[in-house]
């Protein structure tokens, strides 16, 4: 059993608002080279209807993730990706860590190797029809608009930026948003997108509002994915 598959039950007996759990899912990490941890099953989806229900399933792990073994947790990162129905769900992923490449399923079955040495030969329910896939999320360029560029101009400005909030992706964003990929040190592409998308959405205060923790750990996990290229 991987280590995601033995926390699966544990969540989903104690929250009956838990409307599906995503735990396998051979992807890419949107934006990055790096596999997700999904790829070695050893992630939760863990989906609900609410926002309240989200934050009271984050708080029940929160509270557990070293008896979970939980490495990153996720829950209000991005209103886009993980907030907005009907992809609202909290993430997780676990210790040890999913290393290598991860193997395709043959007939549902895969043998995933982690970085504590363990290697689990574990039956998957749900194959992807395509046997790999990139997890997709839009990218906001220059020239852009919308609610979505509103939402991360916002976050800027709780980062350090001052910008109007006016749903138009222009010079002002664009140079703002390469602001802040060289002070994270993230490739200076001028787009929001997968990794960009969750370490500037955690400047919300929609993000902040709901007092969930972007711990140490989850930035440099975030950070790492972006530099893997495998």
């Amino acid at each position: 059993m991987t280590p995601a598959a033995a926390n699966c039950r544990l969540a989903v007996e104690r929250f009956d608002f838990i409307t599906r759990v995503g735990v396998y899912n051979r992807r890419k990490i949107s934006g990055t080279s790096s596999w997700s941890q999904h790829s070695w099953a050893n992630a939760l989806d863990m989906h609900m209807v609410t926002i309240e229900e989200g934050d009271q399933l984050y708080a029940w792990l929160h509270a557990r993730r070293e008896e979970l073994g939980i490495r990153v947790l996720l829950w209000r990162v991005n209103r886009h990706w993980n907030v907005a129905p009907p992809a609202r769900h909290v993430h997780a992923d676990f210790w040890p860590k999913g290393i290598g490449t991860p193997p395709l399923t043959q007939r549902g079955i895969g043998t995933f190797r982690y970085s504590d040495g363990r290697v689990v030969k574990a039956k998957i329910r749900k194959v992807p029809a395509q046997g790999e896939g990139v997890e997709q999320m839009s990218v906001l360029k220059r020239g852009d608009s919308g609610a979505a560029v509103s939402y991360y101009q916002t976050a800027l400005n709780g980062w350090r930026s001052d910008l109007t909030v006016d749903g138009a992706f222009g010079p002002a964003t664009e140079s703002e948003v390469r602001d802040y990929q060289r002070a994270a040190e993230l490739e200076n592409t001028g787009t929001i997108g997968g990794v960009d998308s969750f370490l500037i959405g955690r400047y919300h205060p929609e993000f902040k509002a709901g007092d969930h923790e972007l711990g140490e750990t989850e930035v440099k996990a975030l950070i790492e994915a972006s530099r893997i290229v495998t």
